[in-house]
């Protein structure tokens, strides 16, 4: 089961993978989706979209409600050009058909061991949709909405994780406050290094440390 994970790249858990007739992966859901979201993933396999198209593609040209306002934050920076800064960065990406932004200000982004991990890190946070250029951490020119969709990065809001001007991992799920600030330690802790090939085995030795320390 470990070699299957690994194989597949696995990064969380619960992952859900559909594939093709042909056995190809057409599909990858990280994590928690919401019942809309998850009927969004659904009627894109059933119908075989995945012909003509990706599953980030897809759902980003989907005509959706207006749901969400976004909402500010003290901690949320109002930097374009991201290529200067010396700490890790994170970039978050919210938009107005997002069904979880509510979630992740009134829950995650209010746990002090989040704040106290996210604090660590230079964070800013561009609507998904905008097209006003930015500059990327590794010193690339580009749009919140370019950057998207080069990633393929499909769940709002994603959040993107760097350190030493390099993308290190990403958040593209429903995660609990605690998975969610072990994710921020495994990049600003750069215990990338000693785990490269996947955040689990990181966070299975981390589960381990918490346990005999009692906390």
């Amino acid at each position: 089961e470990k070699g299957l994970t690994e194989k597949l790249k696995i990064q969380y858990s619960p992952t859900v993978l559909f594939f093709s007739p042909n056995k190809e992966i057409v599909a990858r859901v990280n994590g928690y989706r919401n019942t809309t979201d998850f009927q969004y993933i659904l009627d894109f396999v059933q119908t075989k979209k995945y012909e003509n198209t990706d599953l980030a593609t897809y759902l980003n040209k989907l005509e959706k409600k207006e749901l969400y306002k976004l909402q500010a934050n003290k901690m949320f920076k109002e930097i374009d050009d991201l290529s200067k800064i010396k700490t890790p960065v994170a970039i978050i990406f919210e938009d107005g058909s997002c069904t979880q932004c509510e979630h992740f200000h009134n829950k995650i982004l209010k746990d002090k061991d989040v704040i106290d991990e996210f604090n660590k890190f230079t964070v800013v946070r561009f609507d998904a949709t905008s097209k006003k250029e930015i500059i990327t951490p590794d010193g690339k020119k580009t749009t919140p909405n370019e950057l998207l969709a080069s990633l393929k990065l499909d769940y709002r809001p994603g959040v993107l994780l760097y350190d030493n001007s390099k993308l290190i991992t990403t958040i593209d799920a429903l995660l609990f406050p605690f998975h969610f600030k072990e994710v921020l330690r495994y990049v600003s802790g750069k215990h990338y290094i000693d785990y490269p090939n996947s955040y689990l085995d990181y966070l299975r030795v981390r589960q381990d440390e918490l346990i005999k320390s009692g906390t």
